[in-house]
Formats: C-alpha cells, sequence, structure tokens
C-alpha cells in the first residue's frame, strides 16, 4: 500500500492527499504489514492468520422505510453545548488516530522525509499502478492548462470538462483553486455541486444515503436531532494531474442520539454515504447503536446483535487495559471484500472515549 510522507494516511488515488490537500510523493510498505488488524484472544476461527476464515453468504438486512418524526425540546444552551463536545470529541478522535498511525509507521522502521518530495513520474505514474487504472485518464497536458482562464471562461472550462472525460462537471464552476508543479485542485462550493453536478464522486460509497438516515434513526427507538451540518468548500474538490483525475466530493451530518453522537459523511452530490462513526462514553449504548448501522450498511454482516456485543465488549476490555501500557487503541471488529467496522479507544479526561468506524475498504479485490 502508499501512503503519504506527511500525514502517514493510505493515499485513496494518484499522489494526492486527501488529508493534507496536497500532492505528495508516496512511499510504500509491504500489504503483509496488516496496520489496525488484531482481535480477542478467543477469536482466532475468524481470523485471516490464526485460523479458518468464517464464510459469510451475502444477507442484506432492509429496515422498514416508513417513519415519523422525532419531535424533541432541548434549549439553546444545551444544542450549543451538545455541539461543542460532539466537536472536541471528533477532534480528540482525529489527534488520536494520526499519532496511533505515525507510531506504528515509526515501529516497522520506515524512513519518513518531512515536507513535500519531488515527484518521481516514472515511478508513481507507471502503467501497472493500481490506482490509475481506475481513474480516468485526462487527454491533455497540465503545463498547457491556463487556471485562470479555466476560472473566467465558460467554454474553457467545457473544453477541459470534455478533455477529461467529466461531462458532469461541465455546468459548475470553481470557487477557488490550487496550482502546483505537479497539478492542479479546483474547489467547489457545495450548493454549486447540489444545483449542478450530474454525477458523484470517485470515493468508495455504501447503498444508503443521507436521506435514508434521517429515515432510519427514528427504528432505533431513541430520540435524536441534527446539531451540526458541515458542507466545507475544501472537502468538495477536483484533482487533475498529468495522467489522472479525481473527485472527492463530501458533507458531514452530526446527530445526536441521546447520550451518543453518529457523524455521517456523505457524497455531496450523490448523497450516498463515505462512512458513519458513532461515538459514546458507554460501551454498550455504543453497541446498541452500532450494531444496526452494521446491519443497514454491510450486505455481509450475519452476526447475532449478542455475538456483536460480546465482540465488541471484549476488544473494549482488551484496548483499554493497553491504553496504560502505551499500546494500541484501536482493533477490527469485522471485515469483509468490501468494508470493515473499527473500535477506537482514547482517554479523555477522566473517562474513557470510544468510536465504532464503517467504512468501504478502499483497496478490496
Amino acid at each position: 500500500m502508499k501512503l503519504c510522507p506527511v500525514c502517514d494516511r493510505k493515499l485513496q488515488t494518484g499522489t494526492w492527499c486527501k488529508n493534507c490537500k496536497r500532492f505528495v510523493k508516496p512511499y510504500a510498505i509491504s500489504d503483509g504489514v496488516h496496520i489496525n488488524e488484531s482481535h480477542s484472544a478467543t477469536n482466532d476461527a475468524g481470523c485471516d492468520y490464526h485460523g479458518t476464515k468464517q464464510q459469510y453468504s451475502p444477507v442484506f438486512t432492509a429496515q422498514n422505510t416508513t417513519h415519523q418524526n422525532t419531535n424533541t425540546s432541548t434549549t439553546a444552551q444545551t444544542k450549543a453545548d451538545a455541539e461543542k463536545q460532539a466537536k472536541l470529541i471528533k477532534l480528540v478522535v482525529k489527534l488520536v488516530i494520526f499519532f496511533w498511525v505515525f507510531s506504528i509507521i515509526v515501529s516497522i522502521g520506515t524512513t519518513i522525509a518531512g515536507g513535500l518530495i519531488k515527484f518521481d513520474w516514472a515511478e508513481l505514474f507507471s502503467e501497472d499502478h493500481e490506482i490509475l487504472q481506475e481513474t480516468p485518464h485526462s487527454g491533455i497536458s497540465i503545463e498547457d492548462v491556463d487556471p485562470e482562464e479555466l476560472m473566467t471562461s465558460k467554454m474553457e472550462w467545457l473544453t477541459f470538462c470534455e478533455d477529461l472525460d467529466l461531462i458532469d462537471l461541465v455546468g459548475v464552476t470553481p470557487s477557488k483553486y490550487i496550482e502546483e508543479e505537479e497539478g492542479l485542485v479546483f474547489f467547489f462550493s457545495a450548493q454549486s455541486l447540489v444545483d449542478r453536478a450530474k454525477a458523484g464522486c470517485d470515493m468508495e460509497h455504501f447503498s444508503m444515503t443521507a436521506a435514508e438516515v434521517d429515515t432510519f434513526l427514528p427504528d432505533l427507538d431513541r430520540e435524536f436531532e441534527v446539531i451540526d451540518t458541515v458542507q466545507d468548500e475544501n472537502e468538495n474538490y477536483l484533482c487533475v494531474g498529468e495522467d489522472f483525475a479525481f473527485r472527492s466530493f463530501a458533507t458531514e451530518v452530526t446527530y445526536a442520539v441521546n447520550s451518543t453522537y453518529v457523524f455521517v459523511e456523505y457524497d455531496t452530490v450523490s448523497e450516498q454515504l463515505h462512512q458513519v462513526d458513532i461515538m459514546a462514553e458507554d460501551c454498550r449504548e455504543l453497541g446498541s447503536v452500532a450494531y444496526p448501522f452494521c446491519q443497514q450498511l454491510l450486505f455481509n454482516f450475519e452476526l447475532s446483535k449478542e455475538r456483536f456485543l460480546t465482540t465488541l465488549l471484549d476488544a473494549d476490555r482488551e484496548l483499554v487495559n493497553a491504553l496504560e501500557e502505551g499500546a494500541d487503541n484501536s482493533t477490527t471488529l469485522y471485515k469483509d471484500n468490501e468494508a470493515s467496522v473499527i473500535l477506537y479507544v482514547w482517554k479523555q479526561d477522566d473517562s474513557i472515549g470510544r468510536c465504532v468506524s464503517i467504512a468501504p475498504n478502499w483497496d478490496y479485490e
């Protein structure tokens, strides 16, 4: 796999880092190195490396889509406090994940060079490059593109999109751009994409949409409310290199479900979900909200609620004990060819924070 030398995140396409929002020269580590994949000592039977992998047959559990709107009565101060706490929790999770991944990479002896490194095009854009086989190839030379003209001339933008085989973006005018020696990045307002874009982005998606989340949550028999919606133009962009183009459109909504927070990231255009993060201090409450999301999002997910909660509690116990020793703070609860369910645990003041993250796999066969 290829990782960013700046933030140590796995690159989703070419040499553009979605997290750093810049072109980088990735470094590779062996696919045999399994980062973030561990399990309870009692769960060897379902492990790819210690036992016989359990086979799952595709089963889709549909949820009743007839719902009623749930009205909540909260004061303005309560909403403000909940919003601040949710943002703080999310910031802590991102910091913990970043430093943990960094420590793993260092521990396996990978030498990381700071800052941007000059591109080695022969290596990065070879014919057998896996990512480029899955992304559109541009019919233009970046050196011949004048981004200022693209920003001001509809005809130039039309021709540019046609050359990239991205007709769905013809009617969308970029709000700003970044010009680098290795490529261009165009940013769009979320509203312009919603109004004019004809197709979603190139990221992996679940089939469930943002609108379906609003009708799915009442099935949990818990009070819920939307406490934040983020439509950041820096999360909606088109990255164009010499031999590839990649679209990433993302909007995030935060729900408060009793004492649990649900962070949903979805494609700004198609509204299909990219990822769902469920956060709570109480492990059982976390599991009771995460389990129905696993059922709804994962086609091959056949674990019973009892087995899922047992796996979650066992993994949580091991991770909490390991926190005292500075060991790993995450483990994979479930993984198939399409998606993964990962538990993160971290210390926050005098309590323990927990998050179950459900996301598609980028490099599945």
